[in-house]
């Protein structure tokens, strides 16, 4: 069974396919939209307003352990991201760029050691991850702000 997957490159181009069933949209915004939170783990970019409600930014990178050697805004002015969606939560996902969507054969996935990627297949010759959306929101329950991550009214 062939799955819509949507492919984004993280920090240093490391590929990542989304289930395009897990996402929501796609922003682009100025990276001074993204207000930090102060005393929050450094994977939590800030939030930001989009159509009156409060979003959190996550460095996907971060949460991977592809640390950059600084935080996605300080590079940029213009920042990328997916809105994960996973039930009633929502979370924008910083990325480096986006590629599109392609079509994968969960059949063709090994598995992966990371708890925050679902497997690992081979596109166009190299190794992409494939994320868990559901194990990012449960990774960031457990995070200090874990009450700060609100269901989606």
């Amino acid at each position: 069974m062939i799955i819509d997957y949507f492919k984004v490159e993280l920090a240093q181009s490391q590929p990542l396919a989304i289930a395009l069933d897990k996402t929501a949209e796609v922003l682009t915004l100025q990276s001074a939209e993204i207000c930090p939170v102060p005393g929050v783990k450094p994977e939590l970019l800030g939030v930001s307003n989009q159509r009156g409600k409060l979003l959190w930014f996550v460095d996907l990178s971060a949460i991977l352990q592809m640390n950059s050697p600084s935080s996605p805004l300080s590079r940029r002015k213009k920042v990328t991201a997916i809105v994960l969606s996973s039930e009633n939560l929502k979370v924008a996902g910083v990325v480096a760029n986006l590629k599109g969507i392609i079509d994968l054969d969960p059949q063709d996935f090994q598995p992966h050691s990371h708890p925050c990627l679902l497997a690992q297949t081979t596109f166009e010759e190299l190794p992409m991850g494939i994320l868990d959306v559901d194990r990012v929101f449960q990774t960031l329950q457990f995070m200090d702000t874990a009450k700060t991550l609100t269901t989606v009214n």
